[in-house]
């Protein structure tokens, strides 16, 4: 998971995005107060190192509306195939333990980051920017 909160070893008040591991997806997407948005990668992919940067800012202006999970296909193709994910990168929204929506980046062709952002927009998520 990307959390957002105080880095160790930092001065008191520097936050940051840390990455937690989770062993219990499927609790977490019914015990989590916020929606989850998992975030589908390939280590594999050149493009991975941009785009999962990209979802670290997201993480952080949507801190404390929505948790991301970054999910690399390459070692967790069981968790790909339960939501039924055939391109990578892809963005499954989950709410209350539901499946919400599905951003499918390969059937989009183009896109941005700022076309995930507007995704989100579409079920009431709104980045606060003056996060970053």
């Amino acid at each position: 998971a990307l959390v957002y909160e105080q880095i160790y070893g930092e001065e008191e008040g520097f936050l940051g995005i840390q990455y937690r591991e989770v062993t219990d997806l499927g609790g977490l997407t019914v015990q989590e107060d916020i929606p989850l948005c998992l975030y589908f990668y390939t280590s594999l992919s050149n493009d991975s190192a941009y785009i999962t940067a990209g979802v670290e800012d997201l993480a952080q202006t949507l801190h404390g509306q929505v948790l991301f999970v970054a999910i690399d296909a390459a070692s967790d193709s069981d968790i790909s195939a339960a939501y039924a994910i055939t391109g990578y990168p892809d963005f499954v929204l989950i709410d209350d333990g539901a499946l919400l929506s599905t951003f499918e980046s390969v059937s989009r062709g183009s896109w941005t980051l700022a076309d995930v952002v507007t995704w989100l927009s579409d079920y009431g998520y709104e980045p606060d920017y003056s996060l970053l």
